[in-house]
């Protein structure tokens, strides 16, 4: 015990030890290593799926974006925000809409998207987007052009 002319002594603001405690572990509610995992793979698709494809910079973004929106014109005719909608979403690659409307406006789609046109609408439209000034890009204008010609939509 501490004597009364001892706590004189002693400062005001030392706090008194207390004894440490040992962390306490609890079990894994969840198995993060698994959604890493799916994570990763995923990743991994999507690097595959873009290899090759070079990142425009802000105003071949704007060009691109404008080219993007002037193909699925030409290509669709008359209601085409509802027309490339359901092109899309019977080719698995489902969007609303809305989204192609912001497509309409200039916005640039994701890559996906656009290797699906392609596949879609005819090759030619990644080097019309990624390389507007290649032979590949002239040949799918020109092949554009002319279904619209002949037959009234591209």
């Amino acid at each position: 015990m501490i004597a009364a002319s001892q706590l004189s002594l002693m400062p005001a603001h030392v706090p008194a030890e207390r004894p440490k405690s040992k962390p306490v572990e609890s079990p894994a509610l969840f198995n993060f290593g698994e959604l890493d995992a799916a994570s990763r793979h995923a990743a991994k698709d999507s690097s595959e799926i873009t290899h090759g494809f070079r990142i425009l910079n802000p105003d071949e973004r704007a060009e691109a974006g404008a080219t993007w929106a002037k193909i699925l014109r030409t290509v669709n005719g008359k209601d085409t925000a509802k027309r490339v909608a359901a092109a899309f979403e019977k080719a698995g690659q489902p969007v609303s809409v809305r989204t192609v409307q912001n497509w309409l406006n200039g916005q640039f789609p994701a890559v996906e998207h656009i290797i699906l046109a392609d596949r879609l609408y005819g090759p030619g439209i990644v080097a019309e987007i990624y390389e507007p000034t290649s032979p590949a890009a002239a040949a799918s204008r020109l092949a554009r052009l002319k279904r619209l010609v002949d037959g009234g939509v591209a």
